[in-house]
């Protein structure tokens, strides 16, 4: 019988099943962010040891405890060591580092040394160390030195982590178990359409933070008010924040109190938008902490049918975008972005869906820069489980995390609470639920999600186009659905009041593959059901704004025929990022024309 000095015997960590239930708490969420605005941090970027742990195994011989030894003065058998071993880079996605990890899904050790970043002397007493995980996917559970410190679900938006507990100067080991295993109560479900990527796929860093410091901030202008702030710090006293916008002449202090505070400032600001994307400087100061953000300042509203942007009438002429690389999956890059960006200016357009779940923070940041509208979501996406309390409360803290991430960009035009999902009493009050907290959040921009249509009496009936302000529809009539005359339908009798967005429409094409438009998969017959949506689109007073599905063919396990091999190919352009198909020259072309000018 196997035997360990840190978990018993075989008895102990081989049967008892109930091994997880010391690493559910606590719970690393949205309370805990801390906004970057600037601030230095410490990239954790590079080499960490990994392995992966089908079986559980470091937690059930409790392996993550191990002392450092080097191998030849360890004097008992083990299975894995968190100081030796295989490494991969981080950020990265493990399904790319090697064949047989390809369709790995399960859990998996990150471990590094890290240093205090405080000085060595001086005021280090007075400073937080706080870890920041760009997005692990899915669960995370974080250790230091041996000791559990907390867990994070959902694979997309960051977490943080306080260590100045159990950092006090010197060298220290850090842990990180993730594991992306797909079920049925989670968000998203394990049943989707897109590759489901493992590992800590964006950017790991440290912060160091006054004991006092800034915990939010956020900017914005509100029509009848002018610009308002809210501040939120890390102490209940009674104090002031000093906030200073140089392009407004301001300088001014917001009182905080219990931890928050609010200020409102007449002031009128050169505003952001598509065609002239201003930026403006905004720095707060509380004692020795400080904040820089650079923010556009904007108005959006919903009047009837009608998008407001400034208070005009807004055309969005989008595409639709997923996350993913064929060289490094889920991780992405300023240059990877940028040249998103390029292809999406060159079809016209003004607007881009990040579907299905938040984007890298950095998208946002470079949309504000080339004045891109986004469509921001999380993914809350088909057969969730809409009646347990513990998906209800993950897809909460993923909404939030997006939110306080991203709500200073000017670029977010909208956030999506759901996309395709089944219309009944609990998913209704699921996403009643999440509507009230993006709007307790941010109440200066609308919600949107994908609704669906009855497809015999070819109306949206679904109730959840009466939560949001904005209305979107997937449809793929040509491929999926073959009569067009329903869509005609669904347009002509579209009455809701509200501003209708078609959230995807398309058809999967092979690049290269050409042939009879009648042929489907090849390109003459994706081009032509874009011919036809468009025609039909263009004519519709109800549509606002069209985001096809999509800019590049991605991964998917679902979609395993000979054409499509692993491969969604719906895109306008295919996985190498550089081949487009004769789709996307139509779309550029409708773009272009008077529609929406």
């Amino acid at each position: 019988m196997e035997k360990s000095d840190l978990a018993g015997n075989a008895v102990t960590f081989l049967h008892d099943e109930g091994y997880m239930a010391a690493f559910e708490a606590p719970a690393f969420t949205d309370e805990s962010m801390v906004i970057i605005g600037g601030r230095p941090v410490v990239d954790l970027s590079g080499d960490w040891r990994f392995a992966i742990d089908p079986f559980d195994t470091g937690f059930r011989q409790r392996l993550f405890a191990m002392p450092e030894l080097a191998p030849e003065d360890r004097t008992a058998p083990y299975d894995w060591d968190p100081f030796d071993g295989d490494t991969v880079p981080v950020p990265s996605c493990w399904n790319l580092m090697r064949p047989e990890w390809f369709l790995y899904e399960g859990g998996a050790w990150y471990a590094r040394h890290v240093d205090d970043p405080r000085p060595a002397v001086g005021r280090a007493a007075d400073q937080r160390v706080v870890l920041r995980v760009g997005a692990a996917n899915y669960c995370a559970r974080v250790f230091l030195d041996g000791v559990f410190l907390g867990r994070h679900l959902g694979g997309s938006t960051p977490f943080f982590v306080d260590l100045t507990a159990r950092m006090a100067g010197g060298r220290h080991h850090l842990l990180i178990h993730v594991e992306n295993t797909r079920r049925p109560d989670r968000v998203p479900c394990h049943h989707t359409d897109w590759f489901n990527y493992g590992g800590l796929h964006r950017d790991v860093s440290l912060m160091v933070l006054p004991r006092d410091h800034i915990t939010d901030l956020f900017v914005r202008l509100v029509p009848g008010q002018g610009v308002v702030a809210d501040v939120l710090v890390s102490d209940h006293r009674r104090d002031h924040v000093r906030l200073r916008i140089p392009s407004l002449s301001l300088d001014a202090q917001v009182e905080v109190f219990g931890g928050q505070g609010r200020a409102v400032f007449d002031c009128a600001p050169e505003l952001w938008s598509p065609e002239t994307p201003v930026l403006h400087d905004v720095e707060a100061r509380w004692g020795d902490d400080v904040v820089r953000e650079r923010i556009g300042f904007r108005t959006l509203a919903v009047d009837g049918s009608e998008i407001l942007l400034n208070g005009a009438p807004l055309r969005l002429k989008g595409i639709s975008v997923h996350e993913d690389d064929r060289e490094t999956g889920r991780v992405t890059s300023d240059a990877d972005i940028e040249r998103r960006f390029r292809h999406a200016r060159d079809l016209g357009c003004n607007f881009l869906r990040l579907a299905h779940y938040p984007h890298h923070e950095r998208v946002a940041e470079l949309a504000d820069r080339y004045g891109l509208l986004l469509w921001a979501e999380v993914p809350v996406y088909w057969a969730v489980d809409y009646v347990d309390a513990g998906t209800r409360a993950d897809a909460l803290n993923q909404l939030s995390e997006l939110v306080r991430r991203d709500r200073n960009r000017a670029s977010v035009l909208t956030w999506s609470i759901a996309n395709e999902t089944p219309d009944t009493d609990a998913r209704l009050a699921f996403l009643s639920a999440l509507a009230a907290r993006a709007r307790l959040l941010d109440d200066t921009r609308p919600l949107t999600a994908a609704c669906l249509f009855n497809q015999e009496s070819r109306k949206i009936e679904d109730r959840l186009a009466g939560l949001v302000d904005i209305v979107g529809i997937n449809e793929y009539f040509g491929w999926y659905d073959p009569d067009y005359a329903d869509l005609e339908a669904i347009l002509a009798q579209y009455d809701l009041g509200k501003p209708l967005v078609i959230s995807e429409m398309g058809a999967d094409g092979v690049a290269g593959l050409r042939g009879s438009a009648a042929r489907i998969f090849t390109e003459e017959h994706m081009a032509a059901i874009y011919d036809r949506q468009l025609a039909i689109l263009g004519q519709a007073p109800a549509v606002k704004g069209i985001s096809p599905w999509l800019l590049y063919d991605f991964r998917t396990e679902r979609r395993q025929n000979p054409y499509q091999r692993g491969w969604n190919r719906k895109g306008l352009m295919a996985e190498d990022k550089q081949t487009r198909k004769l789709a996307f020259d139509r779309l550029a072309r409708f773009y272009r024309s008077d529609w929406g000018a």
